[in-house]
């Protein structure tokens, strides 16, 4: 029996998740918190734990509070509509969307008829697409181009396909043509130039040399969504050193170092090397490290950055290996940063030496 009068449930809508190695459970009334169960526990330890979904790493949390300072059920509808935003910042659709409702609609109607009747009613099946089954022609052409832009096919600066070219590949009409270049133009990935064609938008993220800002709070100030892939971390028991500025610097061992490609949109932004202290964060190694660096140094170790010295390079990244994660198929300038991070005087933290693409960046730096 289901009835909206449970009596003493205030807003009891649980969820529950099994699989073979282990379960998830989400209770509303407890909005801050998860309940999690893994078979790869020992057995003697083996039951469900409450997990407080408060820390910088979990969703959303980052913009927010400290970690262990919950949020509540109006912070779900900023979400919502920050999600939204962000969707139309970036040209793409947001979810859920009014198709999304749509369909959670069907299956209400369904078991409400299927309550009065008594009987089992079949909810319409979903083909994909839009509500009748098919998108639009014209958009699923858009997000092909926009796809080559988002993929580097298509980079800063060049022309994207005519209208002439899009009618003989695609076999469109002209309005139909001018209505595709008009929506990447409006989503921002193009802009048309009256007289010479419609040329891929040349977007940098800027990144402020005289602030101390990681990545992922810089893709987030600049609307892109950030990720990160570890590609590889080793012990460095001699330590590290290097020249930033003319001065020489050097970390005691043992320094764990990481090496680790940024994306922004899953478009790859900066290859890092990054040598951290062990002596200031000696168990790093079992941490997350897909997300932000800084992130950990504060609310994990209890570190505050307080001063950074970088050196910034203009080089060209031609190196095949390095273009190939990259995604580039020609050669691009890039800038190479090499920096200090303090978080006391004179006690360093941690070192970098990182390539950021040059036809997605742009440093600025304020003299007062």
């Amino acid at each position: 029996m289901a009835t909206r009068f449970a009596t003493g449930r205030k807003n009891f809508l649980r969820l529950e998740m099994f699989g073979s190695e282990g379960s998830l459970a989400f209770n509303l009334e407890r909005l801050n918190e998860l309940e999690y169960y893994s078979r790869s526990d020992a057995r003697a330890a083996q039951g469900f734990r409450t997990i407080m979904v408060t820390e910088s790493v979990h969703p959303y949390i980052n913009l927010w509070w400290p970690p262990g300072h919950i949020i509540g059920w109006e912070h779900t509808f900023i979400h919502e509509i920050g999600d939204m935003l962000l969707a139309i910042a970036k040209g793409e659709a947001a979810t859920p969307d009014f198709q999304d409702g749509w369909r959670c609609q069907q299956v209400l109607d369904a078991m409400i008829r299927s309550a009065i009747d008594g009987r089992w009613v079949e909810v319409p099946e979903y083909r994909g697409g839009s509500m009748s089954g098919q998108l639009p022609k014209y958009y699923t052409i858009c997000q092909k181009i926009i796809a080559q832009i988002k993929q580097g096919k298509l980079l800063p600066g060049m022309r994207v396909p005519s209208e002439h070219e899009i009618i003989a590949k695609y076999h469109v009409s002209n309005t139909t043509a001018r209505k595709i270049l008009q929506e990447i133009e409006n989503t921002g990935w193009a802009v048309r130039i009256k007289g010479k064609g419609t040329f891929v938008r040349t977007t940098n993220v800027e990144r402020a040399a005289t602030r101390i800002l990681g990545f992922t709070r810089n893709m987030i100030e600049a609307g892109y969504t950030p990720s990160t892939k570890v590609l590889g971390a080793r012990i460095l028991r001699t330590g590290y050193s290097a020249i930033v500025n003319d001065r020489f610097y050097a970390m005691r061992g043992p320094v764990y170092a990481i090496r680790r490609l940024r994306f922004a949109d899953d478009i790859p932004m900066m290859l890092e090397e990054r040598y951290i202290s062990l002596a200031f964060c000696p168990d790093i190694a079992s941490r997350n490290l897909e997300g932000s660096l800084y992130d950990l140094y504060e609310n994990v170790y209890g570190l505050h950055l307080t001063e950074v010295n970088q050196m910034l390079s203009s080089i060209a990244l031609d190196d095949p290996k390095t273009m190939a994660l990259f995604r580039l198929v020609a050669p691009i300038s890039a800038f190479l940063v090499e920096g200090v991070t303090f978080c006391a005087k004179e006690i360093i933290l941690e070192m970098e030496k990182s390539l950021y693409r040059g036809d997605k960046y742009r440093f600025s730096v304020r003299a007062t």
